[in-house]
């Protein structure tokens, strides 16, 4: 697979040598192609872990699945967007895994299944540190909050070096402002999921970066520390 092959190959090139995790992070993503960003901002840089509140039902041939996420630590990282899998536990069928994203607070999922679905697991095989609350609910029926948009929105590394990620779920426009301890601005940019403020040449302190929306109105206000 390519974890393992850039295991190995990361072996390799740096055997008798010192790497440090940015250097993994680096020669994992040559070798396999994938942005590992949002992962290492989450669960190297961040703190704390994913709770998962499930309800879930089953009508007909369709299991319902409404997911909340809240996080130990929502100051560091508010929302853990990453796969997960759903173990569907059946009778007259054998039991299934469906494995899907989790990229809002509140998530819901519908999956046509034959059987009767008797239960949910939620990451069945522990892949990833979570706590999980599952709930047989008749309510949930697969419908979305009609017209919210929930936007969560991470900062970090903090402290940092030098390089700071601002991404949000938002597909809409944002601003990110940079202002010192004093309150000066430094600089300002507008941006849509993702952008990267360079502090590499700015003294070692405390910023304030802010986020706003299209309308100007603030969405996050996050002190960050430059070492």
């Amino acid at each position: 697979s390519l974890w393992f092959r850039a295991l190995r190959t990361f072996q390799t090139t740096y055997k008798n040598s010192t790497a440090s995790v940015i250097d993994f992070k680096n020669h994992y993503q040559t070798q396999t192609g994938i942005n590992a960003t949002q992962f290492f901002n989450q669960w190297y840089y961040g703190e704390g872990y994913p709770t998962f509140a499930v309800n879930y039902n089953f009508v007909g041939n369709t299991c319902y699945i409404k997911s909340t996420q809240s996080t130990s630590t929502p100051s560091s990282v508010p929302l853990f967007i990453t796969p997960m899998e759903y173990k569907l536990t059946r009778t007259g069928a054998a039991d299934t895994i469906v494995r899907v994203t989790h990229s809002l607070t509140v998530q819901n999922y519908s999956f046509n299944v034959t059987g009767t679905v008797t239960g949910v697991v939620c990451d069945p095989n522990n892949w990833i540190i979570n706590k999980s609350i599952v709930t047989l609910d008749p309510t949930v029926i697969g419908i979305d909050e009609i017209g919210k948009e929930i936007s969560e929105i991470f900062i970090g590394p903090n402290p940092t070096k030098g390089v700071v990620t601002v991404q949000t779920t938002s597909t809409k426009t944002n601003k990110v402002k940079v202002s010192d301890i004093q309150g000066k601005l430094l600089f300002e940019r507008t941006f849509n999921s993702e952008t990267s403020i360079d502090l590499s040449n700015y003294s070692n302190g405390t910023y304030f970066v802010k986020i706003l929306d299209d309308s100007g109105n603030e969405l996050k206000s996050k002190k960050v520390v430059k070492q």
